[in-house]
């Protein structure tokens, strides 16, 4: 091994450099360095952190490799004996690193032994009930809130405020100390709106922590807050640790946060142990969710000022020299250097450097799909269709360059939002393409979805006609648009419901409707939501109504995919129209996908958004949807080092101390 991590280390990794290779080679690399110099090193003493539960796999899988290599080769002794060990090590994300420890000290913690992670749906709807009960309760006390962006607005911001901006809050807990000379003539009824939002804010926080940890439940959040109090308030047990860690590898630095980085800190004992950061600020993508480029940045200068080891990998062994080429004059232009606030965004840095292919190709690596509408989704499936006819250079896992015919599987299309991703699975389905849909938050949107859904509002309200109207032209009860008119001419002028209408109606499209609706109007009293789903499907032979339809095996699997969620919040006591209500109020923020038949591993094109392609691999990329317009924003809650501040209209600008 020519490089020993025997000190602290700082790499930056390009995109296709070998950062997982290196990552592999470092974490074997001291157990090799430990067994030459004859120290104990167990795998317990070695943490991997990395960003997906798919990357921790892949890099345990990898690690088992070279361990069963130097078995092999005639080195058997201590590597045969930690080989057997390292279904327990510590390679895992950042989240189930801090499960791990907490429930190796949830005494310490304060915390059930067995608590469960709550996340999804469970998370949404509680944190819905929690914002929501406080508001019931609490108008007085939030009328300033309300005064300044209304009680809808207020609400989604209270819950938005809950479920995103958690650690944001840890950090800057106030409002920030603005004159009225800075906020203008609204200055007073800002600066009341977001003190009183800080109180009912707290409170709120206050409810949800006693809910879940009293309920033996903790979300993703506090998994890490968590992690972080103990390690801060208990000197024992963060001696411990740091004691036991003698190497913390933690790879994607760039997509970690503040809260993270200070669990590393933590952690991190001079002469005790090593860290080995691995990261490249240039795919810092993910800020939405939290994560900040400054934390990497920031540390990589702290390396550089103090004299570490700092490392850069440049040499993409991945893709053809045509598109590293593209890459460096293209990201040159895009990530400039910017002097003022330098932390604080991504720097393209040096060029990087490709390896030549063996074999000539002459085919273009960098192609326009031109279209003359804003929906390029049929010229996408029809250029797709196109190079499946084509025979490609590939450069495959181990190097080598190889011709060949180009396959669904090699084919991903990458999108900004899922917004018109059906557009694209319908131009693939229209030519016979197979396609597999990476997380598509069409869920909830699906109409054989839809229709169980509009069940169960028709039930909680049957007097409402929208409800009625959604179930009635769902694939669950299948009315046409004529049957539909002909309720509507009967109701008339009067305006009566539609439900009554429907009583009157001696329609026999209607008989089995008007049981059914006596039927469960008086079992919705004793069954648990998803049994009443349950019963509905099983009553009105749903699936076999949706498996003689087009895609009716996708659909049978969605409906199966709706009782199993509905099952998940039984179990946390939800009433009929809760779990109405809740279902609704989760659909925007969702990011349920929908039951696939395709698989990841399948040969089939692959549609996601660039956020979900993370760490995948693909020899032909296709970027669709490039005609987006950038939208004026519509948040309203921002932070900076001293505080946080609710704008009126406009925001507010707060400049960075």
């Amino acid at each position: 091994m020519d490089q020993i991590v025997n000190s602290d280390m700082f790499v930056t990794a390009s995109a296709g450099t070998g950062k997982t290779y290196t990552l592999v080679k470092e974490y074997v690399g001291v157990f090799e360095r430990a067994f030459r110099l004859g120290e104990q090193l167990d795998v317990h003493n070695v943490v991997a952190i990395t960003f997906t539960n798919k990357a921790a796999r892949e890099m345990k899988d990898r690690v088992i490799s070279e361990f069963d290599l130097r078995i092999s080769h005639g080195e058997p002794g201590k590597w045969k004996f930690l080989r057997s060990k390292l279904s327990y090590a510590w390679i895992s994300t950042i989240h189930s690193f801090c499960e791990r420890i907490l429930r190796e000290c949830a005494l310490f913690a304060g915390i059930d032994p067995g608590f469960q992670i709550i996340n999804g749906m469970r998370r949404s709807s509680l944190e819905e009930k929690v914002v929501r009960t406080y508001f019931e309760e609490n108008l007085e006390s939030i009328e300033p809130l309300i005064r300044l962006m209304g009680l809808d607005k207020a609400f989604r911001l209270m819950k938005d405020a809950l479920s995103r901006e958690r650690h944001s809050f840890y950090l800057n807990p106030s409002p920030v100390e603005c004159s009225g000379r800075d906020l203008g003539s609204d200055a007073e009824i800002i600066i009341d709106g977001s003190k009183a939002f800080a109180e009912s804010y707290r409170a709120v926080l206050s409810d949800y922590e006693m809910r879940t940890t009293g309920s033996g439940l903790l979300d993703f959040d506090q998994l890490l807050t968590r992690t972080r109090d103990l390690l801060l308030k208990m000197p024992d047990v963060q001696q411990k640790y740091s004691n036991r860690f003698r190497y913390i590898f933690v790879d994607e630095f760039q997509d970690t946060d503040e809260l993270q980085n200070e669990i590393i800190r933590l952690l991190k004992a001079d002469g005790k142990n090593n860290v080995f950061f691995v990261g490249d600020a240039k795919q810092s993508i993910y800020r939405f969710r939290g994560a900040d480029v400054s934390v990497f940045n920031k540390t990589m200068d702290t390396f550089k000022r103090s004299g570490a080891a700092v490392k850069n990998l440049r040499i993409n062994r991945r893709s053809h020299p045509d598109l590293v080429s593209f890459q460096n004059r293209f990201f040159k232009r895009v990530m400039r250097e910017n002097p003022e606030g330098q932390f604080f965004r991504s720097v393209y840095g040096e060029d990087v450097e490709s390896i030549p292919y063996e074999i000539d190709s002459s085919s273009s690596r960098v192609r326009i799909i031109s279209s003359d509408t804003s929906d390029d989704s049929i010229g996408v499936a029809k250029t797709i269709r196109a190079l499946l006819e084509e025979e490609i250079v590939f450069r495959n896992k181990s190097g080598e360059c190889v011709k060949r015919r180009i396959t669904p599987g090699d084919i991903a299309i990458l999108l900004r939002t899922f917004s018109r991703v059906s557009s694209y699975e319908a131009a693939l389905e229209e030519m016979n393409i197979p396609f597999y849909t990476v997380g598509s938050r069409n869920f909830y949107e699906r109409p054989e979805v839809t229709g169980p859904l509009s069940w169960l509002d028709l039930l909680v309200d049957p007097l409402n006609d929208n409800n009625l109207a959604s179930f009635l032209l769902s694939p669950a009860f299948g009315a046409t648009l004529d049957e539909m008119l002909s309720l509507r001419v009967r109701q008339g002028m009067s305006r009566v419901p539609l439900y009554f209408v429907l009583q009157e109606s001696n329609d026999e499209r209607f008989g089995q409707l008007k049981e059914l609706l006596d039927k469960f109007g008086k079992l919705k009293h004793m069954l648990s939501p998803s049994d009443i789903l349950q019963r509905f499907v099983e009553e009105t032979e749903y699936l076999a109504k949706l498996a003689t339809l087009k895609s009716g095996e996708r659909m049978i699997a969605n409906v199966k995919k709706l009782i199993e969620l509905a099952q998940d919040l039984d179990r946390m006591g939800s009433s009929l129209r809760e779990l109405s209500s809740n279902i609704r109020a989760f659909v925007d923020s969702s990011d349920e996908s929908e039951a696939t038949l395709e698989t990841e591993e399948s040969d089939s094109v692959k549609i996601l958004t660039v956020h979900k392609s993370k760490g995948l691999e693909f020899p032909i990329v296709v970027i669709g949807d490039m005609y987006w317009k950038k939208r004026n924003s519509s948040k309203r809650l921002f932070f900076d080092e001293k505080g946080f501040l609710i704008t009126k209209d406009k925001p507010t600008e707060m400049k960075r101390a």
